[in-house]
């Protein structure tokens, strides 16, 4: 398994090649699955059954580590059930219909670690999503009051919390020459603080 020193963004694709001219399979993880399937064509065929490696299946990521515990589980699912390697560390010789039941079986965990990644690693709070308290509260205020977190290189956690003075000067210049209605929790806000551009 690959672990790199920083994780690349997504999306993160787990595949599965089908060697049509030996009946093997790799299993493996690339975000660009084409280009990859280019690259072990030309590492392991001959020139002329390079076309011969097609792409069988493959499950998408947006986290890297999420799609290589799915290469891993697949990998070790067959292990598991008696096929090793025939090249060393991700390449089976099996029939396809021993495939078929190893990806239906890695299915269910796919669609595991895909609706947890929705839940737990998109790129934005769900939190703040309209139709939540805080949510309701952040789109009412127009985002006013909300700060910034973020992981630092050395692994702390930093918080930059919202500069209210600025922020509520910004969206009242805003609203004044845009002519648009100010949400109600922003105005009740700039009231509470009585704060003056």
């Amino acid at each position: 398994m690959y672990a790199p020193d920083q994780v690349p963004e997504g999306p993160h694709h787990v595949y599965i090649f089908y060697d049509e001219s030996s009946s093997r399979f790799k299993i493996g993880e690339s975000r660009r699955v084409d280009k990859r399937r280019t690259e072990v064509a030309r590492e392991v065929l001959s020139w002329r059954l390079r076309r011969t490696l097609k792409e069988y299946h493959r499950w998408t990521f947006q986290n890297y580590y999420a799609g290589i515990h799915v290469e891993q589980a697949t990998i070790n699912l067959l292990k598991l059930h008696g096929f090793l390697p025939v090249r060393k560390p991700d390449w089976f010789e099996i029939d396809k219909p021993t495939i078929d039941a190893a990806i239906k079986i890695i299915d269910g965990l796919a669609k595991s670690v895909i609706d947890w990644e929705t839940k737990s690693c998109g790129v934005e709070c769900i939190a703040t999503y309209q139709g939540t308290p805080y949510g309701d509260y952040v789109h009412d205020t127009d985002s006013v009051t909300r700060g910034h977190i973020w992981e630092n290189d050395d692994g702390g956690i930093e918080y930059d919390p919202p500069n209210l003075r600025r922020a509520i000067a910004d969206k009242k210049r805003f609203y004044q020459t845009s002519r648009r209605k100010m949400p109600d929790g922003l105005a009740r806000l700039i009231a509470d603080n009585d704060i003056s551009s």
